[in-house]
């Protein structure tokens, strides 16, 4: 399991959304002093950042199901994406008080590993289907 690249990739992903939960998500500036506001604070991003673990952590554990596990790091890169263009939309509406993170970008890096674990996934998968063509199990007998 660990010898795959694609099982180093979708840990790292992992990490990178689970992190989020311990990091601050923006700091807002005010003339009474300053708060923080946390990740798991805003429900549709804690919803989001549970989303993508558990789908980086199935895709992970199913190494033995390939078909499965391609489908699942697809899955996994499209929350991660999602929940980036749902960080860039409060980015893009806040005002000047607001000084945010830079693990905002933690998403994007996660999608990305996801798509290149989805890659190594299917490269492997194509390569057990031609070595299965070539020793001749999927060619039917004509007699």
């Amino acid at each position: 399991m660990w010898r795959r690249i694609q099982t180093l990739y979708l840990a790292l992903a992992t990490i990178m959304c689970a992190s989020m939960f311990f990091i601050r998500f923006a700091t807002v500036y005010a003339a009474d002093g300053e708060d923080t506001i946390m990740y798991y604070e805003m429900i549709p991003t804690a919803m989001l950042m549970i989303s993508a673990i558990s789908a980086n952590g199935v895709a992970a554990f199913t190494y033995k199901n390939r078909i499965l596990q391609v489908r699942v790091a697809g899955t996994a890169s499209l929350v991660c994406l999602a929940l980036q263009i749902y960080l860039l939309y409060h980015f893009f509406r806040a005002d000047d008080s607001i000084v945010f993170s830079i693990s905002m970008v933690f998403p994007a890096i996660a999608a990305i590993l996801d798509f290149l674990a989805y890659r190594a996934i299917w490269r492997d998968e194509m390569a057990i289907f031609a070595a299965s063509r070539l020793k001749g199990k999927d060619r039917k007998q004509a007699d």
